[in-house]
C-alpha cells in the first residue's frame, strides 16, 4: 500500500511537519498528527511521492534533486513538480511526479531530449540522484551550477 503523506510549514514558528492534510473550510490548511492538527502555510504543503532518494530520503513535491550523469558531478538540478512532463501530451489524464529544470543547464538538456521523468534519475544505474532541499527553504538552489 501506498504511503500516503504531507508536509507543511507551520504558521506559528515556520517549522515542518509532517502528516495526514486537511483543508478547511475558508481555505486553512492543517496537518494532523497523532490527532492533534497544525495550521500550514499553504504554498508550502507538499505531498510525499512514493520515492525516495539514493540515500533513502523520502522525496517530497517541491524537493530539488540534484543529479549527474556519467561523469559529471552533481550540477543538473531538477524540482519535484506535479502535471505534464515534456514527454506526455498536455491534458489531465497524463499528469504524474516529473523533474522540472531548476537551472539554465538542466533546462537545456531537456529541450534537447533528456528525460525529466523521476523515475528515469531516481532509479537509473547511470545516473545518481539526491534530495539537496526544497524550493521554501533553499531558493539558492535554483539558479546555474557552475
Amino acid at each position: 500500500m501506498r504511503e500516503i503523506k504531507f508536509r507543511g510549514k507551520r504558521i506559528d514558528n515556520n517549522e515542518w511537519i509532517y502528516g495526514s492534510l486537511v483543508i478547511e473550510e475558508g481555505g486553512h490548511y492543517r496537518i494532523i498528527v497523532k490527532c492533534r492538527g497544525y495550521t500550514v502555510k499553504p504554498e508550502t504543503v507538499g505531498q510525499y511521492i512514493g520515492l525516495k532518494d539514493e540515500y533513502e530520503k523520502k522525496v517530497y513535491d517541491g524537493d530539488i534533486l540534484a543529479s549527474r550523469g556519467r561523469g559529471e558531478f552533481y550540477n543538473l538540478r531538477f524540482i519535484v513538480n506535479f502535471g505534464n512532463s515534456a514527454h506526455f501530451p498536455k491534458d489531465k489524464e497524463h499528469q504524474a511526479y516529473y523533474l522540472e529544470a531548476a537551472n539554465e543547464k538542466t533546462k537545456m538538456q531537456i529541450e534537447n531530449g533528456m528525460r525529466n521523468d523521476i523515475y528515469f534519475w531516481l532509479y537509473s544505474s547511470e545516473t545518481e540522484c539526491r534530495v539537496v532541499g526544497n524550493i521554501h527553504d533553499n531558493p539558492e538552489l535554483i539558479k546555474e551550477v557552475e
